[in-house]
Order: C-alpha cells, then structure tokens, then sequence
C-alpha cells in the first residue's frame, strides 16, 4: 500500500546527479569513473568522502519535514516518515 509513494518520495529525494550510493543502475566503478573524469577536465582538484552514520539523528527534523513537505502532502505518507526519524 505504502510501497508507491514511499518509491516516489525516494525518487524526489534522491535525484542528485553525483550520487552513487545505493542507487538503481550506479556503482562503486561508474562513481570512480565519474571522479576520474572530473579531474582530468580540470574542473575539480579534490574529492571528499564522508561518511554520515547517525547523519538523521543530528539534523533538525522540523526543518527536513518542512522540506519533505514541499514535495509530499499526502499526509499519511509525512505521518510515516516523522515516524521513521
């Protein structure tokens, strides 16, 4: 039941070209192909890997949900994700 929207709202929340992580069709090799690509041109001298354990935990949930909501409002589906954090 839940499992449409929750695609959606990960599809919107993850539409980030650079990112590779746990996305459909992209891997470790297509984002070290990516990077090298990107220095070579010369239109980056530096790459920052980060790692964000605890990364939801530390952010301020109000202003994620007021940024969720800009894209969501089907209220059943925001009263799951304020669950989830």
């Amino acid at each position: 039941m839940a499992k449409k929207p929750l695609k959606r709202l990960s599809d919107l929340l993850l539409t980030i070209q650079c990112s590779f992580g746990f996305r459909p069709k992209r891997s470790m090799h297509g984002a070290l192909q990516r990077i090298r690509k990107t220095v070579n041109e010369g239109s980056i001298y530096w790459v920052v890997d980060v790692d964000i354990t605890g990364y939801f935990d530390n952010i301020p949930h109000d202003k994620l949900m007021a940024l969720v909501e800009q894209r969501i409002s089907d209220r059943r589906i925001l009263k799951l994700i304020r669950k989830w954090l």
